[in-house]
């Protein structure tokens, strides 16, 4: 147990690195490509993981935890081998926006770029909203089919895997043109109406459509928010630019169910989607104009 927490916390520490590296490895113009491929492929290996385990519990299941450890281990002699000889090295000192390039921290980076910061902020009410439906969805499956309601948010949370596994290539071909924080706030308008209909479904047909829009929606916000780091970042602070996405998303789905729940004493499951779509709408809205801004001044 302890090992496995321990494995939890590594995997967590690379996750920033590794967000960097695809950054440095990649042409500015295929970044979003990139991060949309990392992401299908992070997909296919949940939607086709838990198969494999299911199929491997109940006959071999020491083989379940030797090829998940083969597999971590070609991972990461694939990027020891095939990657690191291709890193840039970092940009020059005076692209940091400091004299002291490297040693800038992270919070010193968003004192001299505050778009930055204002980017994050939207974020953290991005993932506030979005992990809703992990809290609320389970708890409205259960009010309406009772004993049937895991079965039914099972159903559902299949649905939106292999909706990501479909839709991302197609999602990252028609908006490839699109610059990233313009994407994120599409998503962000995707997300608000999944929403609304959770408010005001009854049946399933009207839940599964949901998922599906949450999933556009999704697959918009997830790669182009990394991308929008990597092309307004130095290359010397990419890995603490990313370390601060992941912060920021974290603590919004920290916050989001313990609030939520608070909530819930007040008000039935509807009114609060209706609140969530509200507030979504009210981020998409901040995200629009955030991008116009940005591109002003990056003109």
């Amino acid at each position: 147990t302890v090992l496995i927490i321990a494995a939890t916390c590594l995997i967590a520490v690379t996750m920033p690195a590794l967000n960097a590296l695809v950054a440095q490895v990649t042409p500015k113009d295929k970044v979003s490509n990139a991060y949309s491929l990392m992401y299908l492929g992070n997909n296919l290996g949940m939607a086709a993981g838990p198969a494999a385990g299911g199929l491997l519990f109940a006959a071999h299941l020491e083989w379940l935890f030797a090829l998940s450890g083969v597999a971590m281990l070609l991972s990461a002699a694939l990027v020891l081998l095939k990657v690191r000889g291709g890193v840039k090295p970092a940009m020059p000192v005076q692209e940091a926006g400091s004299g002291d390039g490297g040693a800038l921290s992270v919070f010193q980076l968003l004192r001299r770029r505050p778009y930055m910061a204002a980017f994050s902020v939207i974020l953290l009410l991005y993932s506030f909203c979005y992990i809703q439906w992990n809290f609320l969805l389970p708890l409205q499956m259960g009010d309406l089919y009772k004993e049937a309601g895991g079965g039914r948010f099972s159903l559902l949370f299949s649905i939106n895997a292999w909706a990501v596994i479909l839709l991302t290539p197609l999602l990252t071909s028609v908006t490839q043109r699109l610059a990233p924080a313009k994407s994120v706030a599409v998503g962000g308008i995707f997300y608000a109406a999944a929403f609304a209909i959770f408010a005001v479904s009854g049946s399933l047909a009207p839940f599964i459509a949901g998922i599906v829009v949450l999933t556009v929606g999704e697959i918009l916000i997830t790669y182009n928010s990394s991308s929008y780091i990597a092309l307004r970042t130095p290359e010397s602070h990419l890995s603490r630019a990313n370390s601060l996405l992941t912060v920021v998303t974290s603590a919004g789905y920290a916050v989001g169910p313990a609030a939520m729940g608070g909530l819930l004493l007040l008000m039935t499951i509807p009114g609060a989607w209706l609140l969530v779509a509200a507030l979504m709408a009210a981020g998409a809205a901040c995200m629009l104009v955030f991008h116009r801004r940005d591109k002003r001044r990056a003109q």
